[in-house]
């Protein structure tokens, strides 16, 4: 079965680009992208996702938006891919209960095993995060 990745960045730019590189080296994934996190919840709502990655820089905003989504979908993995890569961010993600933080600032061969790690179900921290620890 081909994954399902939903992808919602406010910035149009690095969604597009993220989209990209997910389709060019995970051929068989379906990538699909949302514009708000209202479209990103419907169509979680309309056929449930694999993997929900949100770029967004507070997960304490992000709440509400779990609630509805896990209840949608309960075997969704979620995660957030932000620049805003500290310590303290990381940690908040798992706090609020997402599945993994992807760090802008890795390479794309980094990102794309982060993707494939949550797509195998676990969780995902950034190595930087690991080694300060």
């Amino acid at each position: 079965m081909s994954p399902r990745i939903l992808l919602f960045d406010e910035q149009g730019v690095y969604r597009t680009g993220l989209h990209s590189l997910i389709s060019s080296n995970m051929p068989r994934a379906e990538v699909v992208e949302a514009k708000s996190l209202n479209e990103a919840l419907s169509q979680i709502r309309n056929d449930p996702f694999n993997l929900v990655i949100l770029g967004v820089n507070l997960p304490s905003l992000l709440l509400g938006f779990l609630k509805a989504a896990r209840e949608a979908s309960p075997s969704t993995q979620f995660a957030i891919i932000s620049a805003l890569d500290t310590r303290a961010a990381i940690l908040a993600t798992l706090a609020a209960g997402l599945h993994g933080f992807i760090s802008k600032h890795q390479s794309d061969a980094d990102i794309l095993d982060a993707i494939t790690y949550l797509l195998s179900g676990r969780t995902y921290v950034p190595r930087s995060l690991v080694e300060a620890l």
